[in-house]
């Protein structure tokens, strides 16, 4: 099953094509069915999904990530199984989110992050962000694609790190979550997820 969550904008489906490449291997049909929705949908946020030949569309009210919302640590529900698809809901994933709060997942000590519960993990270091850059398994991501084309570099991310922290995914774009979203540097790396967000959705197109 290829399973994808987007947005989209009045131009279009941003990261459309990113979204598209995780149905190629679904058949044509699929890929005919991703198309025509992405010429035909109303701006919103949609979770796609395929089942069989055919693909399943549902809406969402709102991205689940939002500025300064508190954040979290525990182990990675998915330590050890490598790079995997994104995986439709209900996933393990469920056991490290809570409404309300961005989770960052880290390696089975607790010590270096690996991504975020809804994204992926970014850190504010030396006036621009970072991604994190861990060996161990994690999805792979449209929006991390995109910021890797980009020239956002990926280093080890501590969990000790104080922060500025920010999340990144297809629908939120980048926001800045946490205490220090308030703190030291704040200003420079909520302007930084904004412009990032921008270009993001710079990428929208129907077709």
């Amino acid at each position: 099953m290829s399973y994808t969550l987007l947005r989209v904008v009045e131009a279009g489906v941003v990261l459309r094509e990113g979204h598209r490449a995780r149905f190629e291997a679904c058949g044509e049909a699929v890929l005919a069915s991703f198309d025509a929705f992405c010429t035909e949908a109303a701006p919103g946020i949609y979770a796609l999904r395929a089942e069989g030949e055919a693909l399943r569309i549902t809406t969402r009210d709102r991205s689940a990530v939002s500025a300064g919302m508190p954040i979290g640590f525990a182990p990675s529900p998915y330590f050890g199984v490598g790079d995997f698809a994104k995986p439709a809901p209900p996933c393990p994933y469920d056991e490290v989110r809570i409404d309300g709060v961005c989770t960052f997942l880290t390696d089975d000590l607790g010590e270096e992050v690996i991504e975020a519960c809804r994204g992926v993990a970014l850190a504010f270091v030396g006036g621009a962000f970072v991604r994190a850059g861990s060996r161990f398994s994690r999805v792979t991501s449209v929006a991390e694609a995109f910021l890797a084309r980009r020239g956002i570099r990926a280093q080890r991310i501590e969990a000790r790190f104080a922060g500025p922290w920010a999340v990144a995914n297809a629908v939120a774009g980048v926001v800045c979550v946490g205490p220090r979203a308030s703190g030291a540097h704040a200003k420079e790396a909520a302007e930084a997820a904004r412009a990032w967000t921008a270009a993001m959705h710079e990428t929208a197109s129907r077709r």
